[in-house]
Protein backbone atom coordinates (compact mmCIF):
# COMPACT_ATOMS: atom_id res chain seq x y z
CA UNK A 1 0.00 0.00 0.00
CA UNK A 2 2.81 2.39 0.89
CA UNK A 3 4.58 1.59 -2.37
CA UNK A 4 1.38 2.42 -4.32
CA UNK A 5 1.17 5.84 -2.68
CA UNK A 6 4.78 6.57 -3.52
CA UNK A 7 4.25 5.56 -7.13
CA UNK A 8 1.16 7.77 -7.39
CA UNK A 9 3.04 10.74 -5.98
CA UNK A 10 5.92 10.14 -8.34
CA UNK A 11 3.47 10.20 -11.23
CA UNK A 12 1.84 13.39 -10.02
CA UNK A 13 5.09 15.21 -9.29
CA UNK A 14 5.73 16.35 -12.92
CA UNK A 15 2.19 17.74 -13.10
CA UNK A 16 2.58 19.47 -9.73
CA UNK A 17 5.89 20.99 -10.82
CA UNK A 18 4.37 22.32 -14.03
CA UNK A 19 1.36 23.69 -12.15
CA UNK A 20 3.69 25.36 -9.65
CA UNK A 21 5.66 26.89 -12.53
CA UNK A 22 2.51 28.79 -13.50
CA UNK A 23 0.75 29.14 -10.16
CA UNK A 24 3.55 30.46 -7.96
CA UNK A 25 4.38 33.49 -10.15
CA UNK A 26 0.66 34.18 -10.58
CA UNK A 27 -0.01 33.96 -6.84
CA UNK A 28 3.11 35.98 -6.08
CA UNK A 29 2.04 38.71 -8.49
CA UNK A 30 -1.46 38.80 -7.02
CA UNK A 31 -0.08 38.94 -3.48
CA UNK A 32 2.22 41.78 -4.50
CA UNK A 33 -0.60 43.79 -6.04
CA UNK A 34 -2.83 43.24 -3.02
CA UNK A 35 -0.11 43.98 -0.48
CA UNK A 36 -1.32 47.53 0.18
CA UNK A 37 -4.79 46.27 1.09
CA UNK A 38 -3.62 44.92 4.44
CA UNK A 39 -2.82 48.32 6.04
CA UNK A 40 -5.96 49.75 4.40
CA UNK A 41 -8.39 47.16 5.72
CA UNK A 42 -10.30 49.82 7.70
CA UNK A 43 -11.14 51.82 4.58
CA UNK A 44 -14.42 49.99 3.93
CA UNK A 45 -15.92 46.59 3.24
CA UNK A 46 -14.21 46.23 -0.14
CA UNK A 47 -10.80 47.00 1.39
CA UNK A 48 -11.46 44.45 4.13
CA UNK A 49 -12.40 41.77 1.59
CA UNK A 50 -9.28 42.52 -0.46
CA UNK A 51 -7.14 42.30 2.69
CA UNK A 52 -8.66 38.90 3.46
CA UNK A 53 -7.99 37.83 -0.15
CA UNK A 54 -4.37 38.93 0.27
CA UNK A 55 -3.95 36.82 3.39
CA UNK A 56 -5.51 33.79 1.66
CA UNK A 57 -3.23 34.33 -1.35
CA UNK A 58 -0.16 34.44 0.89
CA UNK A 59 -1.20 31.22 2.65
CA UNK A 60 -1.77 29.48 -0.70
CA UNK A 61 1.56 30.76 -1.98
CA UNK A 62 3.34 29.41 1.07
CA UNK A 63 1.61 26.05 0.65
CA UNK A 64 2.53 25.83 -3.04
CA UNK A 65 6.17 26.57 -2.28
CA UNK A 66 6.27 23.83 0.34
CA UNK A 67 4.58 21.35 -2.03
CA UNK A 68 7.03 22.20 -4.81
CA UNK A 69 10.00 21.77 -2.48
CA UNK A 70 8.68 18.33 -1.52
CA UNK A 71 8.22 17.31 -5.18
CA UNK A 72 11.73 18.45 -6.06
CA UNK A 73 13.09 15.94 -3.55
CA UNK A 74 11.42 13.05 -5.35
CA UNK A 75 13.64 10.63 -7.33
CA UNK A 76 12.16 11.70 -10.68
CA UNK A 77 12.51 15.46 -10.10
CA UNK A 78 13.25 17.61 -13.19
CA UNK A 79 16.80 18.46 -14.22
CA UNK A 80 18.56 21.11 -16.23
CA UNK A 81 17.24 24.62 -16.85
CA UNK A 82 13.71 23.59 -15.86
CA UNK A 83 15.02 22.49 -12.44
CA UNK A 84 16.90 25.78 -12.08
CA UNK A 85 13.67 27.74 -12.52
CA UNK A 86 11.74 25.48 -10.16
CA UNK A 87 14.47 25.78 -7.52
CA UNK A 88 14.14 29.55 -7.67
CA UNK A 89 10.36 29.40 -7.27
CA UNK A 90 10.68 26.89 -4.41
CA UNK A 91 13.46 28.93 -2.76
CA UNK A 92 15.47 25.71 -2.73
CA UNK A 93 19.18 25.15 -3.27
CA UNK A 94 19.87 28.88 -3.44
CA UNK A 95 23.48 29.97 -3.34
CA UNK A 96 24.58 32.07 -0.33
CA UNK A 97 24.79 35.12 -2.61
CA UNK A 98 21.16 34.80 -3.65
CA UNK A 99 20.07 34.28 -0.04
CA UNK A 100 21.89 37.44 1.07
CA UNK A 101 20.44 39.38 -1.86
CA UNK A 102 16.92 38.22 -1.00
CA UNK A 103 17.40 39.15 2.66
CA UNK A 104 18.64 42.57 1.56
CA UNK A 105 15.55 43.15 -0.57
CA UNK A 106 13.35 42.29 2.40
CA UNK A 107 15.24 44.37 4.97
CA UNK A 108 16.18 47.50 3.03
CA UNK A 109 12.64 48.96 2.68
CA UNK A 110 12.12 48.75 6.43
CA UNK A 111 15.51 50.37 7.10
CA UNK A 112 14.72 53.12 4.59
CA UNK A 113 11.37 53.87 6.20
CA UNK A 114 12.95 53.86 9.65
CA UNK A 115 15.54 56.42 8.53
CA UNK A 116 13.07 58.80 6.85
CA UNK A 117 10.11 58.29 9.20
CA UNK A 118 11.61 58.43 12.67
CA UNK A 119 8.21 59.13 14.24
CA UNK A 120 7.09 55.66 13.13
CA UNK A 121 9.38 53.92 15.61
CA UNK A 122 8.53 56.44 18.32
CA UNK A 123 4.80 55.82 17.93
CA UNK A 124 5.32 52.07 17.88
CA UNK A 125 7.55 52.11 20.96
CA UNK A 126 5.05 54.29 22.82
CA UNK A 127 1.75 52.68 21.81
CA UNK A 128 2.75 49.26 20.49
CA UNK A 129 0.33 47.85 17.93
CA UNK A 130 -2.33 50.21 19.33
CA UNK A 131 -0.56 52.93 17.34
CA UNK A 132 -2.41 51.70 14.26
CA UNK A 133 -5.71 52.71 15.84
CA UNK A 134 -4.68 55.89 17.65
CA UNK A 135 -2.50 57.51 14.99
CA UNK A 136 -3.35 58.29 11.38
CA UNK A 137 0.32 59.07 10.76
CA UNK A 138 1.26 55.56 11.83
CA UNK A 139 -1.28 54.09 9.39
CA UNK A 140 0.14 56.27 6.61
CA UNK A 141 3.67 55.09 7.43
CA UNK A 142 2.61 51.43 7.28
CA UNK A 143 0.89 52.14 3.98
CA UNK A 144 4.08 53.68 2.59
CA UNK A 145 6.03 50.66 3.80
CA UNK A 146 3.68 48.35 1.90
CA UNK A 147 4.09 50.45 -1.26
CA UNK A 148 7.88 50.40 -0.79
CA UNK A 149 7.85 46.60 -0.62
CA UNK A 150 5.70 46.49 -3.73
CA UNK A 151 8.17 48.56 -5.72
CA UNK A 152 11.27 46.85 -4.35
CA UNK A 153 9.98 43.34 -5.04
CA UNK A 154 8.65 44.26 -8.48
CA UNK A 155 12.06 45.60 -9.45
CA UNK A 156 14.25 43.29 -7.41
CA UNK A 157 12.83 39.80 -7.93
CA UNK A 158 13.67 39.67 -11.68
CA UNK A 159 17.20 40.78 -10.83
CA UNK A 160 17.35 38.18 -8.08
CA UNK A 161 16.37 35.54 -10.62
CA UNK A 162 19.18 36.67 -12.91
CA UNK A 163 21.63 36.36 -10.01
CA UNK A 164 20.26 32.89 -9.33
CA UNK A 165 20.89 31.90 -12.95
CA UNK A 166 24.42 33.30 -12.83
CA UNK A 167 25.24 31.42 -9.63
CA UNK A 168 24.00 28.18 -11.21
CA UNK A 169 25.72 28.59 -14.56
CA UNK A 170 28.96 30.01 -13.18
CA UNK A 171 29.42 28.27 -9.82
CA UNK A 172 33.18 28.70 -9.99
CA UNK A 173 32.87 32.50 -10.10
CA UNK A 174 31.66 32.99 -6.56
CA UNK A 175 33.67 36.15 -5.98
CA UNK A 176 32.10 37.77 -9.03
CA UNK A 177 28.66 36.80 -7.79
CA UNK A 178 29.33 38.60 -4.50
CA UNK A 179 30.61 41.62 -6.40
CA UNK A 180 27.32 41.72 -8.29
CA UNK A 181 25.37 42.29 -5.08
CA UNK A 182 25.91 46.09 -5.02
CA UNK A 183 24.94 46.19 -8.69
CA UNK A 184 21.71 44.35 -7.88
CA UNK A 185 20.80 46.76 -5.09
CA UNK A 186 21.63 49.83 -7.19
CA UNK A 187 19.61 48.48 -10.12
CA UNK A 188 16.73 47.76 -7.76
CA UNK A 189 16.84 51.33 -6.43
CA UNK A 190 16.77 52.68 -9.99
CA UNK A 191 13.82 50.44 -10.84
CA UNK A 192 11.99 51.65 -7.72
CA UNK A 193 12.39 55.26 -8.85
CA UNK A 194 11.22 54.40 -12.38
CA UNK A 195 8.25 52.33 -11.22
CA UNK A 196 7.31 54.93 -8.62
CA UNK A 197 7.42 57.69 -11.23
CA UNK A 198 5.27 55.67 -13.62
CA UNK A 199 2.74 54.92 -10.88
CA UNK A 200 2.66 58.57 -9.86
CA UNK A 201 1.87 59.83 -13.34
CA UNK A 202 -0.58 56.99 -13.95
CA UNK A 203 -2.61 58.05 -10.91
CA UNK A 204 -2.70 61.71 -11.97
Amino acid sequence: MLQTKKTLLDRLSPLICFAALLAIPAAGGAALLLLVTIPRFEYGLMALLLAIAEIITLVCLFGMVLLLRFCLKRPGAPRGFYRTILDFLAMANWSPTVIVACAGLLVLPALWLRSVERDLMFLFSFHGWRAYKVSGDFRDDIDRLAVAYQLVLMGGVPLLFCLHLFSRWQPQRRVLAWLLLPVLFIATAVSVVVLGTIAHFANN
